[in-house]
Protein backbone atom coordinates (compact mmCIF):
# COMPACT_ATOMS: atom_id res chain seq x y z
CA UNK A 1 0.00 0.00 0.00
CA UNK A 2 1.54 3.47 -0.91
CA UNK A 3 1.39 6.22 1.67
CA UNK A 4 -1.00 8.73 0.09
CA UNK A 5 -0.77 12.33 2.04
CA UNK A 6 -4.07 13.32 3.76
CA UNK A 7 -6.74 15.32 2.47
CA UNK A 8 -5.86 18.57 5.15
CA UNK A 9 -2.65 18.26 4.45
CA UNK A 10 -2.23 20.66 0.95
CA UNK A 11 1.37 20.20 -1.06
CA UNK A 12 3.73 22.93 -1.05
CA UNK A 13 2.62 25.53 -3.47
CA UNK A 14 5.18 28.58 -5.08
CA UNK A 15 4.07 31.95 -3.38
CA UNK A 16 1.44 33.75 -5.26
CA UNK A 17 3.00 36.68 -7.96
CA UNK A 18 3.28 39.79 -6.72
CA UNK A 19 1.36 42.20 -8.49
CA UNK A 20 3.26 45.44 -9.18
CA UNK A 21 1.84 46.76 -12.50
CA UNK A 22 0.62 50.22 -11.39
CA UNK A 23 3.54 51.05 -9.24
CA UNK A 24 5.84 49.57 -11.92
CA UNK A 25 4.17 51.53 -14.79
CA UNK A 26 3.90 54.84 -12.68
CA UNK A 27 7.70 54.18 -11.90
CA UNK A 28 7.82 53.87 -15.99
CA UNK A 29 6.34 56.97 -16.70
CA UNK A 30 7.96 58.61 -14.18
CA UNK A 31 11.47 58.05 -15.80
CA UNK A 32 10.13 58.81 -19.55
CA UNK A 33 9.11 61.73 -18.08
CA UNK A 34 12.07 63.02 -16.60
CA UNK A 35 13.84 62.88 -20.21
CA UNK A 36 10.67 64.73 -21.48
CA UNK A 37 9.96 67.56 -19.15
CA UNK A 38 11.81 70.07 -21.20
CA UNK A 39 9.50 70.00 -23.83
CA UNK A 40 6.90 71.97 -23.34
CA UNK A 41 3.03 70.71 -23.35
CA UNK A 42 4.64 67.28 -24.58
CA UNK A 43 6.43 67.20 -21.35
CA UNK A 44 2.90 67.00 -19.34
CA UNK A 45 1.70 63.86 -20.90
CA UNK A 46 3.93 60.97 -18.83
CA UNK A 47 3.70 62.75 -15.35
CA UNK A 48 0.29 62.72 -15.89
CA UNK A 49 0.25 59.49 -16.41
CA UNK A 50 2.83 58.64 -13.50
CA UNK A 51 0.99 60.83 -10.61
CA UNK A 52 -2.64 58.54 -11.98
CA UNK A 53 -0.97 55.16 -11.66
CA UNK A 54 1.26 55.95 -8.57
CA UNK A 55 -1.62 56.92 -6.76
CA UNK A 56 -3.85 54.00 -8.11
CA UNK A 57 -1.21 51.98 -7.11
CA UNK A 58 -0.17 53.23 -3.61
CA UNK A 59 -4.53 53.49 -2.96
CA UNK A 60 -4.74 49.46 -3.97
CA UNK A 61 -0.99 48.68 -2.43
CA UNK A 62 -0.05 47.29 -5.53
CA UNK A 63 3.84 47.80 -6.09
CA UNK A 64 3.74 50.41 -3.19
CA UNK A 65 7.37 51.41 -3.25
CA UNK A 66 7.71 51.96 -7.31
CA UNK A 67 4.02 53.12 -6.80
CA UNK A 68 5.31 56.02 -4.88
CA UNK A 69 9.09 56.77 -6.77
CA UNK A 70 6.27 56.92 -9.99
CA UNK A 71 4.39 59.43 -8.38
CA UNK A 72 7.68 61.83 -6.92
CA UNK A 73 9.03 61.86 -10.14
CA UNK A 74 5.58 62.74 -11.91
CA UNK A 75 5.18 65.23 -9.20
CA UNK A 76 8.40 66.40 -9.90
CA UNK A 77 8.78 66.47 -13.52
CA UNK A 78 5.28 68.24 -13.43
CA UNK A 79 6.33 71.04 -11.56
CA UNK A 80 9.69 71.58 -13.88
CA UNK A 81 7.27 71.64 -16.61
CA UNK A 82 4.77 73.88 -15.65
CA UNK A 83 8.03 76.30 -14.90
CA UNK A 84 9.11 75.80 -18.60
CA UNK A 85 5.43 76.55 -20.12
CA UNK A 86 4.92 79.33 -17.64
CA UNK A 87 8.29 81.09 -18.53
CA UNK A 88 7.40 80.60 -22.41
CA UNK A 89 4.27 82.05 -21.73
CA UNK A 90 5.45 85.36 -19.77
CA UNK A 91 8.50 85.64 -22.04
CA UNK A 92 6.59 85.94 -25.22
CA UNK A 93 3.75 87.99 -23.64
CA UNK A 94 6.39 90.13 -22.35
CA UNK A 95 4.84 89.99 -18.69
Amino acid sequence: MVDQPAPDEARPTAPPAAKVGFGVTALVFGIIAVFVCWIPLIGLIPPVFAMVFGGVGIYMRNGPGMAVAGLVLGLITFAINMGFVLFAAFRTTGG
